[in-house]
């Protein structure tokens, strides 16, 4: 199997998405090969299976699929301190369900921005 960078993969039409982009990209270690893609782009279409839950998806380099909460930690060593820390402590029995809740209202809550459609170009895959 090839390795590829790792993929943050999101919602591109969704306003919590983008923020939490923002967010990640903000923290980043500067060393991190880390590559941003949103759901509904061709990287998406051509590298994640398909069923995959409506949520935040991680690829790691080795291609596993991290979803929900199991994202946000695998997250962890491409983030500055102490960032890759407090996402340790995301506890997924109670972290889960909190999430499904939010995903499942984020697009009535938030307004879509598409700013990061401005991240570095070099980070962003189609």
């Amino acid at each position: 199997m090839a390795v590829t960078p790792p993929i943050l993969f999101f919602d591109g039409d969704c306003g919590l998405c983008d923020r939490s982009v923002q967010w990640v990209f903000a923290r980043l270690r500067p060393e991190s090969p880390l590559k941003f893609a949103p759901l509904q782009g061709a990287t998406a279409d051509h590298l994640l299976p398909p069923g995959l839950p409506d949520s935040v998806i991680f690829r790691d380099a080795e291609g596993q699929t991290h979803t929900q909460s199991a994202a946000l930690r695998a997250l962890r060593p491409h983030l500055i301190p102490p960032y890759h820390v407090l996402l340790a402590l995301v506890y997924p029995p109670l972290a889960n369900p909190i999430y499904a809740l939010i995903a499942r209202h984020r697009k009535r809550l938030f307004r879509p921005r598409c700013q990061w459609q401005q991240l570095d170009p070099t980070r962003l895959l189609p």
